[in-house]
């Protein structure tokens, strides 16, 4: 049975908290996911953020597309679905190759990583949720915008 270890820094010549201390004596791997399910949140805010820029960007270089599109009579819902279909793209053509990157990895660290087929499943619905939250985000320019002021 290992047992998790955390060392602690040295500042000046005075250890903080001494060399070393056991955090748990649960086995390592033991209880599912665990710290992995805490910094998920975190890491899907990231990348909510990071392709909120993305599509933003994708969008404002595309608004006099869009405004022409209303001005034909294409509505919100419409505009919402190519946007949609565009970050769901976005979300398989990312996933494939985090996936092989991660199967990689997966192999150098077996002893500690649990990637099961349901822990894929997660990624890829977090994935696609990130992606089409992002979306939705970035839209709201195309939604308030008023085609007559783009032109």
């Amino acid at each position: 049975m290992r047992i998790l270890i955390r060392h602690h820094f040295v500042v000046g010549s005075l250890p903080v908290g001494g060399i070393a201390r056991i955090v748990s004596a649960r086995p390592v791997g033991a209880g599912g996911v665990g710290g992995r399910r805490r910094c998920g949140g975190g890491a899907v805010a990231v990348g909510v953020v990071i392709l909120f820029q993305v599509l933003s960007t994708e969008v404002s270089n595309r608004l006099r597309e869009y405004a022409t599109m209303k001005a034909l009579g294409f509505g919100n819902g419409f505009l919402y679905r190519i946007g949609v279909v565009q970050a769901l793209l976005f979300a398989v053509m990312g996933f494939v190759p985090a996936l092989v990157f991660s199967w990689g990895v997966y192999a150098l660290v077996r002893a500690l990583s649990q990637l099961t087929p349901g822990l894929v499943g997660v990624v890829l619905a977090l994935s696609l949720a990130m992606c089409v939250v992002s979306c939705v985000m970035a839209l709201g320019k195309v939604r308030r915008a008023d085609p007559a002021e783009l032109f």
